[in-house]
Formats: C-alpha cells, sequence, structure tokens
C-alpha cells in the first residue's frame, strides 16, 4: 500500500524486499495447502481388490490388488503395491501363470522407488527395476541378465502404479492424461484417454464408471509385449474410482478383469 510521507507529502512506496517477502508468504501458503496428500487418495494400505480373469469368456484365473505398508522404501516414505494373477486348473496344464508385481512409490504419488515382477510359471522370470532419481535413470535386470538403463524424466511411473496414479486424477469425459511410463527397458510417454462415461456390469454388480483408455499400441511398449494391442480400464465413478473393469487384448485373445465386489477389503 502507498502512503504519503508526513514530512515531504510525496508517496512512499514499499521496500521491493518486502513486496517479494509477501509474495513468497501467500504462495507458499497456497503452495502447502495444495500439495498432494496421502490422506487425500481414494486409496489408502488395507485395500484389496479381488477380479475374476478369464479369456474369450472362458474362466481362466484370479487376480488380487493389495495396498501394503511401504515402510519406507529406502528411507523414503512409501506406498506398496502388489498384484498377483493365478491360473485355474483349467489352463495350468499348457500355461501356468503365478505371476506376482511389486510397485514401490513415493507417499506423494509423483514416481516410482522401484518395480518387481517375479513369475514362477510356464516362462519364469524375476525382473527387477530401480530407480536411480539422481542419475535420472532406471535399470533393469532379469535374473542373470546383464542390467540395462534406460534414462527417465520427472514423474516416472511403472506399469501397475498407472492404476493407482489414474485414481488420483479428475476423470472427466475428454480429458486426456499424461503419464510417463517404463519397464526399465523403455520410457513411454502414456496418454491415457477418458473417452466416456457409462453404465457396466463387471462381478455381477453394476457401475457408472469412466472408461480409460491409452492411445494404441503404448500398452505393447509398457510391457514390453509386441503383441499387446491395447488396454481398456473402467474406473467407478465414486469417491474411491477403483478399478471395476480392465480389458486386454492380445494376439491370442480378449482378457477380462472383473472385480469381485464381495471380496473386495475396503480402505
Amino acid at each position: 500500500m502507498e502512503q504519503s510521507s508526513p514530512i515531504t507529502g510525496r508517496l512512499n512506496r514499499p521496500p521491493r524486499i518486502f513486496l517479494i517477502l509477501l509474495f513468497l508468504f501467500l504462495f507458499g501458503i497456497g503452495s502447502a495447502h495444495s500439495a498432494p496428500s496421502e490422506q487425500n487418495f481414494p486409496f489408502d494400505v488395507g485395500e484389496k481388490l479381488t477380479y475374476r480373469v478369464s479369456w474369450e469368456g472362458i474362466a481362466v484365473g484370479r487376480a488380487t490388488i493389495e495396498v501394503l505398508p511401504g515402510n519406507g522404501y529406502k528411507n523414503v516414505p512409501s506406498y506398496h503395491f502388489i498384484m498377483r494373477t493365478t491360473t485355474n486348473d483349467r489352463v495350468n496344464w499348457f500355461y501356468r501363470v503365478r505371476e506376482i508385481q511389486e510397485s514401490y512409490t513415493d507417499r506423494h504419488m509423483t514416481r516410482t522407488l522401484a518395480y518387481v515382477k517375479s513369475d514362477t510359471g510356464t516362462h519364469p522370470r524375476n525382473i527387477r527395476v530401480g530407480f536411480d532419481w539422481d542419475r535420472m535413470e532406471a535399470t533393469y535386470q532379469n535374473g542373470g541378465e546383464k542390467r540395462r538403463c534406460v534414462t527417465i524424466i520427472p514423474g516416472t511411473f511403472d506399469p501397475l502404479s498407472f492404476l493407482f496414479v489414474m485414481r488420483t486424477k479428475d476423470l472427466k469425459t475428454g480429458r486426456v492424461i499424461d503419464i510417463p511410463i517404463t519397464d526399465g527397458k523403455k520410457l513411454i510417454r502414456s496418454r491415457a484417454s477418458v473417452l466416456r462415461k457409462e453404465r457396466i456390469s463387471a462381478g455381477g454388480k453394476s457401475y457408472d464408471a469412466f472408461l480409460v483408455m491409452p492411445a494404441p499400441g503404448q500398452l505393447g511398449n509398457a510391457l514390453g509385449r509386441k503383441d499387446a494391442q491395447n488396454l481398456m480400464v473402467w474406473f467407478g465413478d465414486d469417491e474411491k474410482k477403483r478399478p471395476v473393469k480392465i480389458v486386454t487384448r492380445f494376439a491370442v485373445g480378449r482378457f477380462v478383469f472383473e472385480l469381485i465386489p464381495e471380496e473386495t477389503t475396503r480402505s
């Protein structure tokens, strides 16, 4: 505020340093209140989602997605997401899946800290991806294979945490959300489009849900699978935004994950 000097009668302007401090004070408070907080996320430790998995209409297995205590990955407060997928006896005899994916992200959901993928089924694997945010690179290793590195950018996540990152977003029809994703071998600047809101049926229950779909071809790149054609995820239109239905298309057919509501643990 400009004030008149009682001696000269001229206008005295506030010192420049005062204006700078005022600016920092006002915007600092605003930033503090708007910073991401784990309490604001639609999920928390203790949530467990169970899915029925089918291939071309045939039940072939189950999957669970859980939020576990991170307990500070390398002294960084974190979330620990874990997804377990198993096939049933109907298909085990020719293609057995016992896959576990694990993702550690910081508690503000701004980046991935580590990603692990293992399978003791027909195609064994033991993949570990480390994220070095000082060097801005992710390191990939599968068992005893030689380690590979890929450059990452701020805000990069892994394929599993993608489902949780989307739940932190304001889902509106027509919105396009950019999320960098890496499996440790490639960095994909994923562009996920919120195509529409619709009424769907999953696991014997009806939901109002938003259909989200990454750009065609990006799924295969993110998963390291050339035969992966697209991914469609329906997120419930409520405060939890749970993925109630997931559809993936591969060269061998269409896989559908449907949430089983009676086996879902609320966070």
